[in-house]
């Protein structure tokens, strides 16, 4: 607001007849709003400011358009990248090893753990990605103790019953969390949970954590199902080869 009052001062002291400035704001409605405002001064015949006309240019479809565009590629580079580490490997452990380690660095999670299915409920494995191995070694002794029965509830098992992504940016709120405490003790605070689908069937569960309060964003929600799907394929391939 600040910067466009000075352009209109401007004006008014006859430093600057004629400007152009961009302004973003959101409507009534929350939707943000791109605009380029073009203003010209109108002297009277003294020569002094009598008006301004302003020509305004609402650009918001043209810049959610190269938005859309930005946000497809980036999903697209992430799922490349992953493909090709995971297509190195020849077995699920390495795919979903690779995969932790690319979704991870790809999208700055500082943790990621991978669940599989086995018999009748979801039980950890040994494959993560830490960026501080020890800060967050008392999560992983929880969590390698701790098994998610398909009906039981919780993250992991919504995650599989859904066939869905798994998005809770407060999870110190979530009582029926069995990992909440040890959560809260590391000060995480975001579990994203991406279900890796083979056919209709759920093999495994990705679960991310951070200690920020991130709110879910299309992007992500759509790259994490993009992802669970693409390993799902990847998962069935590698059973057909043995």
């Amino acid at each position: 607001i600040e910067s466009v009052a000075g352009y209109f001062e401007a004006m008014k002291s006859g430093r600057n007849l004629q400007n152009e400035f961009d302004l973003t704001f959101r409507d009534k409605a929350g939707r943000m709003r791109y605009t380029r405002w073009h203003n010209s001064v109108l002297l009277d015949h003294n020569g002094r400011l009598s008006s301004v006309l302003s020509l305004v240019e609402d650009f918001t479809e043209s810049r959610e358009a190269e938005q859309e565009i930005q946000r497809r590629s980036r999903i697209i580079q992430m799922l490349h990248r992953t493909a090709a580490a995971v297509n190195k490997s020849d077995n699920v452990e390495e795919v979903l090893r690779r995969a932790l380690n690319e979704f991870c660095t790809l999208a700055g999670w500082p943790i990621g753990h991978a669940y599989v299915w086995e018999g009748d409920q979801f039980e950890p494995t040994d494959l993560w990605y830490l960026e501080e191995s020890q800060k967050y070694a008392p999560y992983v002794r929880v969590t390698e103790r701790t098994v998610f029965p398909v009906d039981r509830g919780g993250y992991i098992a919504r995650a599989a019953a859904e066939k869905k992504t798994v998005w809770d940016h407060r999870i110190d709120q979530n009582s029926g969390y069995k990992g909440r405490e040890a959560a809260v003790r590391l000060g995480l605070q975001t579990i994203f949970c991406i279900p890796v689908i083979m056919g209709d069937e759920v093999k495994a569960v990705l679960e991310f954590y951070s200690p920020e309060a991130i709110s879910a964003t299309e992007e992500s929600l759509e790259a994490g199902e993009a992802l669970g799907l693409q390993l799902g394929r990847i998962w069935e391939r590698l059973e057909d080869d043995r």
